[in-house]
């Protein structure tokens, strides 16, 4: 039986000024060394108020073609 290797995320602690837009998927990349590039397949959750100066997370999951999931959280 082959073994199936967890993906992974790659994405870093950002900072980021207030009042401007992001989209936090510019920041991210998901590979799997047996579905290749997943970015695609990336969710992220977040309680970002870019209004409001602070520190927030985000939390970015992926899953592969095998169930397998990684999860990150940056602040």
């Amino acid at each position: 039986m082959a073994s199936n290797n967890k993906p992974v995320l790659t994405v870093n602690n950002i900072t980021l000024t207030q009042y401007q837009k992001y989209n936090l998927m510019d920041y991210v990349k998901a590979t799997d060394s047996e579905d290749g590039v997943i970015t695609n397949k990336v969710t992220v959750n977040t309680n970002l108020d870019i209004n409001t100066p602070g520190t927030y997370t985000a939390t970015y999951v992926v899953t592969d073609s095998s169930n397998e999931t990684t999860t990150k959280t940056i602040t």
